[in-house]
């Protein structure tokens, strides 16, 4: 019905994903520049992860679109349980002789067809979806498919679509040559307000649609009731053309774009459903900085009860809080508060901050109100829990580091300071530092390479002094640390001969170096930094 009232050819915002259809945004493109150049390179693994409705899927349609005829595509969609079954689905999937009986047979034949496929200068791209319901077992079982192929070039690429407790997975499984393999990875991010617009309109004028149908204003609107996820933007657009088409509008105004958002219900939230894997022994080795969801800091003690005059008092906080904790229960709105802050104050600790995960506060309850005071101040001034934090710290500390007091996140002072602000003020964030290399390529003798290590080690040396104060840790270990996430190369301890040998020995003790530091440390000379 909708489709004739507007003059549509095709349906705009289907919930299936329709290759007619198919709208990149600079985020979807930079990921699918990121996955050609891997299978153009023949790299041999690649990740692309991203919570529910980013457009995973829609993603890998428009790779699919672009493979020449030198390139075998195969996809499991949803990968078995089952270790044999997974064979199975993978030999389906190339077009392999089956079903096979033991692992032994199934390897011997994709040994077979990679030879052959090598002969003739062909090469498959095989997708897993869905790689989140891997096992540990199974994803050790596609690390060994690696072994399959030995010669050169290189013929199998292997690459995971998943949402991102696929690291934790990984973390369980212990597969570090695995974490290794996939170094080019890529995460989607929701769309940006400018995004969304033209997103909307790109659908449109696909289907053979007029974008006028949906206004600026009603773009903000529908912005700000999806959070930017792509699935989300079709299910209210698509309610909104179908409750315009019914009411005779040609176009949807920003008041019918509301009551389509209520007529929806509260949508699933952005962040992934999955359940909380349970904690590691040693889980502060597997926080991923700020991309990580499922930090062990945003478990909270036990849910108490809320007596009347607080439920009163969060009933009216509803229609002042921003929109997106709009629906959320009070504690579940702190834990978000929670998270935010650990976020946050991981991202002010500068170059190296989001690899320490043993910064993460131990909640009690003392601190716990601290949380929500604090949260209810952002809640009066409808403003994001991010925001209110990130001016919180520029008003005791400016762009200087430092270690923000709980007390100091709520109370009158910050309430002023934060009204205080201008618009553009109170959403500016706070940036990380990029390194100017890649780990596997760091050259001490690149001044540039040089000098942001030793910027980074200047940086340990100074949390060292006043967060891990408390926690009887010291430099060497925060540098031990550092190495194990991957954002310092051991090579830039060449210069520090004491301080190379102790982080190896920790490394290997741990049983996580993998990789020899190819360049012994020199003998002589005097350390540039003595523990």
């Amino acid at each position: 019905m909708y489709q004739n009232f507007f003059k549509l050819d095709l349906p705009p915002f289907d919930p299936e994903p329709d290759s007619r259809l198919i709208v990149l945004t600079p985020t979807h493109r930079e990921a699918l520049a990121t996955l050609v150049y891997a299978l153009e390179q023949r790299e041999g693994w690649a990740l692309l992860y991203g919570d529910a409705g980013l457009g995973k899927t829609t993603l890998l349609k428009a790779l699919m679109m672009q493979l020449d005829q030198a390139t075998v595509s195969a996809v499991v969609p949803h990968p078995s349980p089952d270790t044999m079954d997974l064979c199975n689905q993978i030999a389906l999937a190339v077009c392999m002789e089956g079903p096979f009986e033991s692992k032994g047979d199934f390897f011997i034949s994709l040994r077979r067809l990679l030879k052959q496929l090598r002969a003739q200068g062909d090469k498959v791209l095989m997708i897993i979806d869905d790689a989140h319901s891997l096992t540990p077992q199974q994803l050790t079982e596609l690390r060994l498919l690696a072994s399959a192929d030995t010669g050169e070039p290189r013929v199998l690429n292997l690459f995971l679509s998943s949402r991102p407790i696929i690291k934790h997975l990984l973390q369980q499984a212990g597969e570090e040559d695995l974490r290794q393999l996939l170094h080019r990875q890529r995460r989607l991010e929701p769309l940006t307000k400018e995004d969304t617009a033209s997103y909307v309109e790109q659908r449109l004028r696909a289907a053979g649609g007029d974008p006028a149908i949906f206004p600026p204003e009603t773009i903000a609107v529908i912005h700000a009731g999806t959070q930017g996820v792509p699935r989300l933007i079709n299910a209210l657009c698509l309610r909104c053309l179908q409750d315009a088409a019914r009411q005779g509008q040609k176009q949807v105004s920003p008041q019918s774009a509301n009551q389509a958002l209520q007529d929806l219900g509260p949508l699933p939230p952005i962040l992934d459903p999955t359940p909380t894997p349970p904690l590691l022994p040693h889980h502060h080795q597997i926080y991923e900085g700020m991309e990580n969801r499922w930090s062990p800091c945003a478990d909270p003690p036990p849910r108490p009860e809320i007596d009347a005059q607080e439920q009163r008092l969060e009933n009216r906080l509803l229609n002042r809080c921003h929109e997106a904790y709009r629906g959320m229960a009070w504690w579940d709105k702190t834990t978000q508060f929670t998270v935010e802050w650990d976020n946050l104050r991981r991202r002010r600790l500068g170059l190296l901050g989001p690899a320490f995960p043993s910064f993460c506060p131990r909640w009690v309850d003392e601190r716990w109100g601290a949380f929500n005071l604090a949260r209810r101040d952002a809640d009066f001034e409808g403003t994001l829990y991010r925001d209110w934090i990130i001016a919180q710290y520029k008003r005791m500390f400016g762009e200087r580091l430092g270690e923000l007091p709980l007390s100091e996140l709520s109370g009158e002072q910050a309430q002023s300071y934060f009204r205080g602000l201008s618009q553009e003020e109170k959403a500016a964030g706070v940036d990380l530092v990029e390194a100017p290399f890649d780990w596997d390529d760091f050259d001490p003798q690149e001044p540039e390479h040089a000098q942001h290590a030793a910027k980074a080690l200047d940086e340990i040396f100074d949390l060292a002094g006043y967060v891990c104060a408390q926690e009887k840790r010291g430099a060497e270990d925060l540098v031990t640390e550092a190495v194990c996430q991957a954002v310092l190369p051991l090579k830039a301890l060449r210069d520090i001969p004491k301080l190379h040998q102790r982080v190896s020995a920790a490394l290997e003790r741990m049983g996580q170096q993998s990789r020899p530091d190819p360049d012994p440390p020199p003998q002589k000379g005097r350390p540039a930094i003595i523990i």
